[in-house]
């Protein structure tokens, strides 16, 4: 089922120096929501590589004792102004966001799926390779060109290249 996001502006825009710490203060207003069960908080996606256009959203992730807790996160998690989409970007990856538009995504996941493993690998490999991280960029923009505004479309046209960079490491 389509959701609104479907329907945002795609934009990618130049790095912002403020995106580490819109994650940090963040992380500060969820991390008693999602304490106890809380095993790890990672800052993902593009606005995590120093450098590096992205869409002005900050991804944060967290890995939890299972995700079988995550009705106990949606009411307080609304509380902060997060919508829960549920699964929306795949199975067992529970999804919430905040703004609109969107200025924060959160990805709850659990190591019942190789999720966590995947984002932090690639936005490791991209921090500590300039070369690897302009391509992505100049991939990004070409297919913001090319989409037009079709998510899918922008999303999908990124997979060969995650692909390619998560397979070489």
């Amino acid at each position: 089922m389509p959701s609104d996001i479907d329907q945002e502006t795609i934009r990618v825009v130049p790095h912002d120096p403020a995106w580490p710490e819109l994650f940090l203060s963040e992380t500060r207003r969820i991390l008693p929501v999602l304490n106890p069960f809380l095993q790890q908080l990672e800052h993902i996606g593009s606005t995590a590589v120093p450098g590096l256009s992205a869409k002005p959203i900050v991804d944060i992730a967290a890995r939890v004792e299972s995700v079988d807790y995550v009705e106990q996160f949606v009411a307080p998690l609304a509380e902060l102004g997060y919508r829960y989409l549920a699964e929306l970007v795949a199975p067992r990856c529970h999804y919430f966001c905040r703004g609109a538009p969107r200025e924060f995504s959160l990805h709850v996941v659990d190591d019942s799926t190789d999720h966590w493993i995947r984002w932090i690998t690639f936005r490791d490999r991209l921090r500590s390779c300039p070369d690897l991280c302009r391509e992505y960029e100049e991939l990004k923009r070409r297919l913001v060109a090319s989409s037009d505004q079709q998510r899918e479309r922008y999303t999908y046209g990124k997979t060969d290249f995650i692909e390619s960079v998560l397979s070489n490491t």
